[in-house]
């Protein structure tokens, strides 16, 4: 039979039948605007009801329909009834209608077009005034229930051919859930189909964006793609396919190549227009993706709040993206409203109604939840949302089992992909109703799924076993490294932990659950078990690379330089040029303060992959570093390089990664150096108010004001912070280092206090707080307050033996006690594990000059000064210690240096004045006494000096 004779019958909202049709004769009612796309169909004479514009021979007709709408004529709407032998609708809902045309002016107010277009299809919107009871017919559920018992009944020949023409269709479907969901990309530079009609492209998936249905965005993603791909240039396009990928994202394996698809099309958007609201969404969705939530809410408000594309069509799209943020934080009453706004803006669209209704459950509002799915299944007879709703609404709200079963059966019957703790939630309700009813087979049948979905679920385990089923899941450990995947995403790391480590003992063997498990410790300040997962991981999987690079990372930042080293030594011999080890060893230079090292190995990386993000970031602030400390010499000859490379740098990674805060910081810091450090703050502060949820910028700001001596400003900045996020430690301890330089110890002792007890194993709060004890030891108590810190800085020893400086003030506590031995012994330690620090060389030599050996006084500045180059200071020093070991030459030459540096720095003229006099130039000596008390005519050796002048 030709497709165009095959025949069909109708079912109108109203309930009633009508027909059989012909296809040509059904077609030129859309036409007409006799039909709307939401009745019900079904082949003739035996065949499975469907919803009209989910029959793959009506899509053209209703695509044509929404091409050039009509208004409803009931006579002629009679006298196609009367040509087709079968008697339309007298009358279309003319509530339904004026519902729509109010949806409509609502939605103009973001200039929509193709959703617009999409809105004109559909006149089902639902009926306020109507019963919202929750009673739905009977009948409704048998017709689905005689639809899916004939599933298993041999078709017609009528039938067949319903089912080869969707199977051409959903063959794509079938294959990717064998295989797992993906997001694909559009071919880049392709000139695709000239052919394509754009416009019907994004309508055809908007109508699948609209039915609420995920398997529907996995159509609307191909028909987009190959929008896309055939004008590259559209930025709607481009917009849509992102929020395809948005809504389809947490069905995904969740791969690298599932991320790169978002990012191509991101970047496609932003490359055409960077400044597009399209853009700023596409941003968002990649931010989500990323986990990266607080800066993707940021990114969706600012979007909202100033549209600047003159056609913006994805304002309900945003909006479900704000609903869909707010969910994560647990804010619910906040997320309802937005599923809520989302709803009124496109009140066809199902899936923000689903969000309304499972914010309402989870609050345990269930006679709102039970109006909410019944509005959904009056839109839609086949949601499996909307039935699972209203059984768990009946089961646990209202104790009607009777109703919940019919609901949760016919829900079960149907293959639909849900929002998976809705799904498990639901399942689970199933099951312990149907353990209720004694059906346990069944029971343990739903049970079974459920676990499936969600192997970490103790009530459906242990009810599973109860029943006599296998805990043993096919692919568990995947299922649930994504489930930890999800709740580390939205910060909550202790139970993306507890997903990981139950993932790694399902698996011993998987490197990646143990890798996630480190992360995630190391989140929650457990830095020694995070380590010790490291291991499992490397011991699971020797050739996991990135474990050992994540390793020496956490070592590096604990200050064991020597173990990090090693660690990447032992990377290196499996494969010595990889990119990751390269990139681990300049981090680690980096942190040991050798910059040159860091940029010799970052270069060598960047060759191996160049848009590393992180790694560019690296190079930019080891360049900053050099271009702020490059020795008085060199600074010219350097300065254009290490400037023109920061920028290179820094201005990639911003290109790259627009919305990574260090990617942010790191060029704000540019700016400073290059610029001033008004301009850095300046940078800082809009991006406070572009992200006002991300602490990052404000704790930079506050660093910045730091380095620039406004401890004021700075205080304020952290004290922001640690209002809204009290459990922030890099605030807290910000902050404290801020009140001890305003000279308030003891409110910088109650904040070091306060971070110590967010993080135990930290041992910089102890240490800052001994440093305070000491720094502030004076008068009678000195002694008392130096022994005491002697004894904090002891327990910051012994519990991390490599912490930077801690026996550098160990020596400088017995200095001041005067034990001289013992001092230079702890400083020769200090030398050891920190040799890129210049603290130790300058105690050394403090140490010596109070022994009298100022040769070695002498040698130990000049360490110094290739560590620490800029200031005078350090060149007048040492030239004392030259003058005084008989270094006569010597000692002017570093005269000559620092008067170079700084001119107008006293001390230059008042040791220039002691190697005049021992040279026996007392004119000269002359001239450089007054000189120094001109510069100084306040110094405390003053007296001494006319001494001098008189003689």
């Amino acid at each position: 039979m030709k497709s165009s004779e095959e025949k069909w019958v109708v079912k109108f909202e109203t309930d009633q039948v009508r027909g059989p049709y012909t296809t040509d004769a059904i077609c030129k009612m859309i036409a007409t605007g006799a039909f709307s796309g939401n009745e019900l169909i079904c082949a003739y004479p035996e065949g499975e009801w469907k919803s009209l514009n989910k029959q793959p021979e009506f899509y053209e007709a209703l695509l044509e329909s929404l091409e050039n709408p009509v208004e409803v004529d009931s006579k002629k709407a009679q006298r196609m009834d009367a040509e087709t032998v079968v008697r339309s609708r007298e009358e279309l809902d003319t509530n339904s209608i004026s519902d729509k045309e109010r949806s409509l002016e609502k939605f103009k107010k973001i200039d929509q077009v193709v959703i617009h277009s999409a809105q004109k299809s559909d006149a089902g919107v639902v009926d306020q005034d109507a019963p919202q009871d929750g009673d739905i017919a009977m009948n409704n559920f048998k017709e689905i229930q005689r639809r899916e018992l004939k599933k298993l009944l041999p078709f017609l020949v009528g039938c067949l051919l319903v089912v080869f023409v969707a199977g051409y269709y959903f063959l794509d479907l079938d294959e990717q859930e064998k295989t797992g969901w993906v997001l694909i990309a559009p071919k880049q530079n392709s000139s695709g189909d000239p052919d394509e009609n754009i416009k019907d492209l994004k309508r055809k998936a908007v109508l699948q964006f609209q039915q609420g249905q995920l398997e529907g965005v996995l159509i609307a993603q191909r028909s987009l793609v190959r929008a896309v791909e055939a004008a590259p240039k559209d930025l709607e396009a481009m917009g849509l396919l992102c929020m395809a990928y948005h809504q389809l994202w947490p069905y995904t394996k969740q791969t690298i190549q599932d991320l790169k698809s978002i990012l191509i099309v991101t970047q496609m958007v932003r490359s055409t227009n960077p400044i597009s609201s399209y853009s700023e969404a596409c941003q968002a969705v990649y931010l989500t993706a990323k986990g990266q939530i607080k800066e993707a809410r940021s990114l969706v408000e600012k979007t909202l709040d100033n549209i600047v594309d003159n056609r913006f069509s994805l304002g309900p799209f945003l909006y479900l993206i704000k609903a869909e943020l707010l969910e994560y934080d647990q804010n619910y009453i906040n997320s309802a409203a937005y599923y809520d706004q989302t709803s009124q803006l496109w009140p066809q669209w199902i899936w923000p109604r689903i969000g309304l209704a499972r914010m309402s459950l989870k609050q345990n509002k269930f006679s709102e939840a039970r109006t909410q799915f019944s509005q959904i299944f009056k839109l839609d007879k086949e949601s499996k949302a909307a039935l699972y709703g209203l059984g768990i609404v009946e089961y646990k709200g209202f104790h009607n089992a009777d109703k919940a079963n019919q609901y949760f059966s016919i829900g079960y019957s149907l293959k639909q992909t849900l929002p998976k703790s809705f799904h498990v939630e639901a399942l689970w309700s199933y099951a312990q109703l149907l353990v209720d009813r004694h059906d346990r087979s069944k029971a343990l049948e739903v049970a079974q799924q459920g676990f499936q979905l969600n192997p970490s679920h103790r009530g459906l385990k242990e009810l599973v076993i109860t029943l006599g089923g296998s805990d043993q899941v096919e692919n568990a450990h995947s299922e649930i490294i994504l489930l930890g995947d999800q709740f580390a995403r939205t910060s909550d790391h202790l139970a993306a932990v507890a997903q990981y480590k139950a993932a790694f003992e399902l698996d011993p063997k998987n490197a990646t659950a143990a890798i996630k498990a480190a992360k995630s410790l190391w989140v929650l300040n457990q830095s020694r078990e995070a380590i010790n997962w490291l291991n499992k991981a490397i011991a699971a999987d020797p050739k996991q690379l990135s474990a050992y690079v994540l390793k020496a990372d956490y070592e590096s930042q604990l200050y064991n330089f020597v173990e990090a080293a090693k660690t990447l030594l032992s990377a290196s011999r499996k494969s010595p040029q990889n990119y990751e080890i390269l990139k681990g060893q300049a981090l680690l230079e980096f942190r040991k303060n050798n910059m040159l090292g860091a940029i010799q190995y970052g270069e060598r990386a960047l060759k191996g992959y160049d848009a590393d993000v992180e790694l560019l970031t690296l190079l930019a602030q080891a360049h900053i570093a050099i271009y702020l400390n490059a020795p008085g010499t060199k600074k010219e000859e350097n300065d254009s390089k290490n400037r023109q490379e920061a920028q290179r740098f820094s201005g990639k990674a911003i290109d790259l990664e627009p919305s990574w805060p260090e990617s942010q910081i790191t060029y704000a810091k540019y700016l400073s150096a290059v610029d001033g450090p008004l301009r850095g703050a300046t940078y800082l502060k809009n991006l406070i108010k572009s992200f006002p949820y991300t602490a990052e910028y404000r704790i930079a700001l506050a660093e910045l004001y730091t380095q620039e001596e406004k401890y004021s400003s700075a205080a304020d900045e952290y004290l922001q912070i640690v209002e809204l996020e009290p459990k922030n430690k890099k605030a807290n301890f910000g902050l404290a280092e801020s009140y001890r330089l305003m000279n308030k110890p003891d409110l910088a002792q109650r904040y070091y206090n306060a971070t110590s007890a967010l993080d135990p194993s930290d041992v910089e709060p102890l240490f800052s707080n001994a440093k305070l004890l000491f720094e502030t030891a004076s008068g009678r108590e000195a002694k008392a307050k130096i022994i005491q810190a002697l004894a904090k800085f002891n327990v910051v020893k012994e519990i991390n033996p490599n912490f930077p400086r801690v026996s550098y003030y160990l020596a400088k506590c017995y200095l001041e006690l005067g034990d001289f031995q013992k001092a230079i012994q702890l400083v020769k330690e200090e030398k050891t594990k920190n040799p890129n620090l210049a603290d130790p060389f300058l105690l050394a030599a403090e140490i010596f000059y109070r022994k009298e050996q100022f040769a070695e006084c002498a040698a130990e500045y000049s360490m110094a000064i290739k560590l620490r180059p800029q200031g005078a200071d350090l060149y007048v020093k040492s030239s004392i210690c030259y003058r005084k070991s008989e270094a006569i030459d010597i000692a002017e030459d570093m005269l000559i240096i620092a008067e170079q540096k700084e001119s107008g720095f006293p001390d230059i003229y008042r040791e220039q004045g002691y190697i005049y006099e021992k040279k026996g130039y007392i004119r000269e000596a002359n001239a450089a006494f007054e000189r120094y008390l001109e510069l100084s005519p306040n110094a405390p050796d003053r007296s001494i000096i006319e001494q001098h002048l008189r003689k």
